[in-house]
């Protein structure tokens, strides 16, 4: 299911950059999670309905959300404000990152088994993404600022990830909780548009851009991160950001497919390590299953 769920978002970083040049990071949150937000409603309704959330709990998920709204305007604002390859070496940063504050505040426990598939998967991000860059000038052309704010967007990514796999453990409906946190990130985002003067950049939105932004709210941020979280859930850190990296090489090969590119030596290379990783880890996993059986 996963693997689904990561084939659907994988074109998240595509998407994002075919959104109109007009429309900036703090406007893209607010129709992004606006979308996402409409889409959660009738969830949410439901959930009251059957009491199994309640208002407290809403306020409470909303006032741990403002300040993390941050991360997705972070890392829209790196993705639209630097080339491809950059913004692609950065992001292998972000399940390191995770693997070390959810390792730290979850206290989950990694067998070295789980290292060496999470390690395997990290080397085979940095062939298939590292190495076709180190003959592009521009790609490694590190500025100071967008690596500092990756480094934050992974702690803060990590912090909200961690967030909703504690309310998937309290057994809050996940569709609940991302709905709270997505209204809450697109009216902050719509505040911080108006106060920048940005408001008028509604205008420029296309129907291709409204197309983009359902498919971003609903697929890519809603079922995503549901399917994501529980597997987090069952499964622990180190597998779930090997995951990360399984996705980041789906979001690599998805426009590669789609434009009828051919495959590169690396991007090959690179693939076959992150699958290898993979399952290393999810064997540890089956094992210690049938233990408990």
């Amino acid at each position: 299911m996963l693997i689904l769920g990561s084939f659907l978002s994988a074109l998240e970083g595509t998407l994002l950059r075919l959104v109109s040049a007009d429309i900036g990071a703090p406007m893209i949150t607010v129709l992004r999670y606006s979308a996402a937000t409409i889409f959660a409603v009738p969830f949410i309704i439901i959930a009251f309905k059957k009491h199994q959330v309640t208002f407290k709990q809403l306020l409470f998920l909303a006032v741990i959300a403002i300040p993390l709204v941050l991360d997705p305007l972070i890392w829209q604002y790196v993705v639209t404000t630097t080339n491809a390859s950059f913004s692609s070496i950065l992001s292998l940063t972000s399940p390191i990152i995770f693997v070390l504050v959810s390792t730290f505040i979850t206290k989950d426990r990694i067998s070295q088994n789980k290292i060496l598939g999470f390690l395997c998967a990290v080397l085979g991000g940095l062939v298939m993404v590292l190495v076709p860059s180190l003959n592009n000038e521009t790609a490694l052309n590190f500025g100071i600022t967008p690596v500092l704010l990756m480094l934050i967007n992974g702690v803060l990514v990590s912090v909200v990830t961690i967030i909703w796999r504690k309310e998937d453990e309290r057994g809050t409906p996940m569709i609940v909780v991302l709905g709270t946190f997505y209204f809450v990130w697109a009216i902050i985002s719509g505040v911080l548009t108006f106060l920048l003067g940005d408001i008028g950049q509604a205008r420029s939105v296309t129907i291709n851009d409204v197309l983009i932004f359902v498919y971003l709210g609903a697929v890519a941020s809603i079922a995503f991160n549901v399917i994501f979280t529980k597997y987090y859930t069952r499964v622990g850190t180190a597998a779930a950001a090997t995951m990360k990296y399984f996705k980041r090489l789906l979001s690599i090969l998805v426009p590669i497919m789609i434009l009828g590119e051919s495959l590169s030596g690396e991007i090959v290379f690179g693939a076959i390590l992150i699958i290898t990783g993979i399952v290393i880890a999810q064997k540890t996993n089956r094992r210690r299953k049938i233990a408990k059986h």
